[in-house]
């Protein structure tokens, strides 16, 4: 997956918007942690998939469900190949050399980024 900072942008703006709706609708929320909990991204992107709440969510930000699932993982193992030098292991084999191009050339916003995800911050670009 080709990391794009639009598209980790519409990733964080997506993300609030998830974590608001799932603040006012706890039966979604369920369904979305139980197929969570089975480990199958299929089924999470099955729930996001056939919810009009979600699907307006990822028609508004341009990401397909598989992408909003994809995203953060993506990044996230950038990340940690680019911040351990982990090029030379099989996780590394993973992340292209255009991935890690891009995580370098934007790690600092990124950082931020990754950071309030972690906080549970609202996303949409509130740093």
């Amino acid at each position: 997956y080709k990391l794009t900072m639009d598209k980790v942008k519409a990733y964080d703006t997506a993300m609030g918007k998830m974590r608001v709706m799932f603040a006012s609708d706890a039966a979604l929320q369920n369904e979305v942690r139980e197929a969570m909990k089975k480990g199958s991204m299929k089924g999470m992107i099955d729930v996001m998939e056939h919810s009009p709440k979600t699907q307006a969510i990822f028609k508004a930000s341009g990401l397909t469900p598989h992408e909003f699932l994809l995203i953060p993982t993506c990044l996230q193992i950038t990340a940690n190949v680019y911040n351990e030098k982990a090029q030379a292991t099989a996780l590394g084999q993973v992340v292209t050399k255009e991935n890690l191009a891009f995580y370098e050339k934007n790690k600092v916003e990124l950082d931020q980024i990754m950071k309030s995800w972690k906080q549970g911050g609202r996303g949409g670009g509130n740093r």
